[in-house]
């Protein structure tokens, strides 16, 4: 779970660019994190997969994260779920209203048992490239991906 310190004003509270160059005034990008996907996960493990993935990315010193609450308020406002969004298209849609240059997506995939690919993409909002794209295959429990293959991924 992302701290109190960690939150973001967002850019209906001050303005895109204004927003923009706070991130830019601390040496950070500002970028936004979806929800994880669960493809054979259940939404409980998706949902601590995208908190961790905040955390780890946060923890990194390189971004500035719009807060997931706030992030999921605004996109409500603009009737967009942040759910479901799996195209980068929709990824894309997503940053521009957010007013953020990139935008993370991620999927969780329960392959059997003990069997899990996380894989993860970065886009460029205006140019809808995809600039970096990454998966963990993870072979145990759900717990050390958690605990270990995020850290890989982020």
């Amino acid at each position: 779970m992302l701290c109190a310190w960690s939150l973001v004003l967002l850019p209906t509270l001050w303005g895109a660019s204004a927003w923009g160059q706070a991130a830019a005034a601390n040496g950070k990008e500002l970028i936004a994190v979806l929800d994880v996907e669960a493809v054979g996960a259940t939404k409980a493990q998706a949902s601590a997969m995208s908190d961790r993935l905040r955390e780890e990315l946060l923890r990194s010193g390189r971004f500035t994260l719009v807060d997931r609450a706030q992030m999921s308020a605004i996109l409500n406002e603009q009737a967009l779920q942040q759910t479901g969004c799996t195209s980068s298209e929709c990824a894309v849609k997503v940053g521009q209203i957010l007013g953020v240059k990139k935008i993370v997506t991620a999927k969780v995939t329960k392959v059997d048992a003990n069997l899990w690919l996380f894989s993860g993409s970065m886009i460029d909002v205006e140019t809808a490239e995809t600039l970096r794209a990454e998966s963990v295959q993870h072979e145990g429990s759900f717990g050390t991906l958690l605990s270990a293959g995020i850290v890989t991924l982020a």
